[in-house]
């Protein structure tokens, strides 16, 4: 039976900037603006999907944060 690796934040964050990148393009966003999003994204404990960090960066924007 073969072991599923676990990811690291680090790893799990980079996957998700990756799957997020050319919808987060499209939306004007910069490879270094995504990276932001996403690394504050998991430190304040959250993980997930696309989706998921899209509607945390539209919340946060919303009460005027930035990364």
């Amino acid at each position: 039976m073969a072991t599923v690796p676990t990811l690291t934040p680090a790893s799990g964050a980079r996957l998700l900037a990756n799957e997020a990148r050319a919808r987060m393009h499209a939306d004007g966003f910069t490879d270094s603006e995504i990276e932001a999003w996403v690394r504050v994204y998991f430190e304040q404990d959250h993980e997930g999907s696309v989706e998921g960090l899209l509607a945390f960066i539209v919340e946060e924007q919303s009460a005027g944060r930035t990364p």
